[in-house]
């Protein structure tokens, strides 16, 4: 995988000839303004906000070069005129004759992707204008949706079906369902301050999974151990931006989402920001840069009654991390849910500690003396 400066990478580069854009590119800021309606210009230094979705989107773009002969897109130019085609067909459903008309008018217009076409004597089918969707989808949305066959290029991803019948709007719809309240799960209340990534990892014993795919964040897998985080950061914000249009996710979605991420990472603890610059080590430029800078809502934000969509999820993760019990001295030393159950365990072990020493010294001592009883020491 390549990357290619602005010098040499334009939009009327091939898409999957291996030439992707720098982050620093004029293409690069042209993407991104098409994507969410931003202005920003090819030195702006906001760009650098995106430097973890830029990974994600050159790692998904260099994937689908295998599959490249099922794809009806072939020049960063498509790309941008898929997006702003779909931006525009938002309630209509995919496999509509609304939507499907790009692929036709891309074929009698005079670009260079027509002359391609007119020349190969191709006519673009189903398959290849629907995967030309997925593939836009996936990169503006991040939503993990395509046809079965990805799966093999993609593993490790929930998979999505997204019907032929349902727009995009319908998809967000069902993939994040009308706000809900589990009262009998777990009532009106606050979430504790050690509910964070820190205790997460250092008292339930959980590995932290960075995911790009949205409808996996606070997905909780006790079998593996793991517990999974969207952390894009600056894609939500430009969803927010994109949103005051087109409306396109369900209301308060994106807000909630990263509160969660400041719920879990909270800025203020010193253990869970040297977590997460530990992390940011760990993943260069794959971790985005503000996922440990947010701003939890003073009350609500650790209210049970203020998430809606992550409700049941926060919940599962609340109960589970409620019942989980430390293994070995380590973790009971940072697990301090209960400081009277663990000061009073290290009490205990304080007391057992020195009830072994100096019942230690208690028996040299004692056979120190029986020694010198028997063997006394004869003078000069």
């Amino acid at each position: 995988m390549t990357t290619s400066s602005s010098s040499d990478c334009d939009l009327d580069t091939k898409l999957f000839s291996g030439n992707l854009p720098d982050s620093g590119s004029q293409l690069w800021s042209h993407l991104l303004n098409c994507f969410w309606d931003l202005n920003l210009y090819q030195d702006d230094t906001r760009i650098r906000e995106y430097i973890a979705y830029h990974q994600y989107f050159v790692t998904e773009l260099d994937a689908w070069r295998c599959y490249v002969d099922n794809v009806s897109l072939h020049t960063y130019q498509d790309l941008v005129d898929l997006v702003k085609h779909l931006k525009d067909n938002i309630s209509v459903p995919r496999s509509s004759p609304e939507v499907l008309s790009f692929f036709s008018s891309r074929r009698t217009s005079g670009t260079l992707v027509s002359r391609v076409l007119i020349v190969q004597s191709e006519l673009p089918t189903s398959d290849r204008c629907e995967n030309a969707v997925f593939l836009a989808v996936r990169l503006w949305l991040m939503v993990n949706v395509g046809h079965p066959n990805l799966w093999k290029i993609f593993p490790g991803k929930t998979r999505i079906t997204w019907s032929q019948d349902d727009s995009i709007e319908g998809l967000l719809a069902v993939q994040f369902p009308s706000p809900l309240q589990f009262p009998d799960l777990l009532g009106d209340f606050q979430y504790p301050r050690d509910l964070n990534v820190y205790g997460l990892e250092r008292i339930m014993g959980l590995v932290v999974v960075w995911t790009d795919h949205l409808g996996d964040h606070l997905r909780l897998d006790m079998d593996l151990r793991t517990i999974t985080l969207y952390h894009h950061v600056s894609v939500l914000n430009s969803h927010k931006i994109m949103a005051r249009q087109l409306g396109l996710f369900p209301d308060g979605l994106l807000d909630e989402t990263i509160q969660t991420i400041a719920l879990l990472i909270p800025r203020s603890n010193i253990d869970c920001k040297m977590w997460c610059n530990r992390q940011k080590r760990l993943n260069p430029n794959s971790l985005d840069a503000k996922i440990s800078d947010l701003t939890l809502r003073p009350v609500a934000g650790r209210q049970t009654g203020s998430y809606k969509y992550w409700n049941e999820r926060l919940g599962i993760l609340y109960k589970a991390f409620g019942e989980s019990q430390p293994n070995g001295l380590g973790q009971f030393w940072k697990d301090r849910r209960n400081k009277v159950q663990w000061y009073t365990f290290w009490i205990a072990v304080v007391v057992l500690i020195l009830t072994v020493v100096f019942g230690l010294i208690q028996s040299i001592t004692g056979i120190l003396q029986l020694s010198l009883a028997y063997h006394p020491a004869t003078s000069r």
